[in-house]
């Protein structure tokens, strides 16, 4: 779909010569495939996986051809890219992969406390900077580059019980100091203060929000099961 009227109205695309797109296919690739980044015209990679079965891969030649890079146990989530020499992948079972050479290797990170969560997603305001959240709540800091992290409080209701509920789907910072989280059920975190402290939002759904992003106006746009968009309107 395509906007350009600020997300007033929305245009069906589907792939072929009428809008410039095209439609590959990963051969013999069985699995979702579930983020993906550039990082330049020819450099990128995809991420995937389910259960007990994660695999990443790579493009060298803009997107012409795909090669499996790295193959692990568990599904993973979300990429992020802080510069083109440092990277950063997401995923079950508190999988945090990290890479320093532009990808061309991935080394094993764990956070002690907290490597039994599910990692939805990752995001870095700055360098030193970054942001991971997941099940029940779960919302972890850096501020060393991704060295150490710390959890900061979500202020969600949690019952622990179950690692599906209250988890925080994907995070987004339009500023140094404001950021918003998304998740299950419809839930909204929003910071004002740099993530320090998270407030939720009234939510005009109960559906689960998967993803979000914030334009250069500093609009979030969020969208979530059963084709729901939404879009914060500023006061």
């Amino acid at each position: 779909m395509r906007t350009n009227d600020g997300g007033t109205n929305w245009e069906m695309l589907t792939s072929g010569k009428n809008h410039d797109l095209t439609e590959m296919q990963f051969d013999d690739v069985e699995t979702y495939l579930n983020d993906l980044v550039f990082i330049d015209d020819k450099n990128g990679w995809v991420i995937g996986g389910w259960f007990q079965h994660g695999e990443t891969f790579h493009t060298n030649d803009g997107g012409k051809t795909w090669v499996s890079q790295i193959v692990v146990d568990r599904g993973l989530n979300s990429i992020f890219f802080v510069t083109k020499r440092v990277g950063w992948i997401v995923g079950d079972g508190g999988l945090l992969l990290h890479t320093e050479d532009f990808g061309q290797t991935w080394q094993q990170q764990i956070i002690s406390r907290y490597d039994g969560f599910s990692y939805d997603d990752i995001s870095f305001v700055s360098e030193k900077e970054g942001w991971i959240v997941g099940d029940t709540g779960l919302i972890l800091q850096t501020q060393d580059g991704g060295r150490t992290w710390q959890r900061r409080e979500s202020n969600t209701e949690q019952r622990r019980e179950s690692n599906t509920d209250d988890a925080l789907h994907a995070i987004w910072f339009s500023s140094e100091m404001e950021g918003w989280i998304v998740g299950w059920k419809g839930v909204i975190l929003r910071s004002t203060d740099g993530g320090q402290t998270w407030r939720q939002k009234q939510s005009p759904t109960n559906k689960t929000l998967n993803s979000l992003w914030i334009t250069r106006g500093r609009i979030p746009w969020v969208v979530g099961e059963s084709g729901l968009l939404l879009k914060y309107e500023r006061n």
